[in-house]
């Protein structure tokens, strides 16, 4: 990760490579997240695989033409590191849903325990029974 906001990442556009080769790479980096109708995978796992001769065919440009471009511009590495920076922000993504899910879960409970021990404040003693008395002090203890 570059420290400061200006520094630029591996996959972003590199200081003198052309529009065109940015896009090309763009689109090299980007054909594992894609389906077979080029659509965006929704579940953000990638499926396909990276291929300089599929691609040229894409662009109806010779595989040595693509070949070259990528070479010159370190296509393997730049697409390497933008898969481990989508794959950690997948994963933080991840990781924020179910700290919130936790969080959620343990109000819930909490509120569902708040509610059943005013109901039990409001039984009267003398209205419980041998059974209802084992199975509050069983359920305390479990608590």
């Amino acid at each position: 990760m570059p420290d400061t906001e200006d520094a630029l990442e591996l996959w972003d556009r590199q200081p003198v490579e052309r529009t065109l080769q940015y896009t090309r790479f763009c689109a090299y980096r980007d054909m594992i997240y894609l389906d077979e109708k080029g659509n965006a995978i929704k579940n953000g796992k990638a499926i396909g695989r990276r291929s300089l001769v599929k691609l040229a065919a894409k662009l109806g440009v010779s595989k040595n033409a693509v070949a070259d471009i990528a070479s010159k511009w370190n296509w393997t590495n730049r697409a390497d590191a933008y898969d481990k920076y989508m794959e950690r922000r997948i994963r933080e993504s991840q990781e924020e849903a179910i700290i919130r899910m936790r969080e959620m879960h343990a109000l819930v409970g909490a509120n569902l325990i708040q509610k059943a021990t005013a109901r039990l404040m409001r039984i009267p003693v003398d209205e419980m029974d041998a059974q209802d008395i084992a199975r509050f002090v069983d359920s305390g203890v479990k608590i």
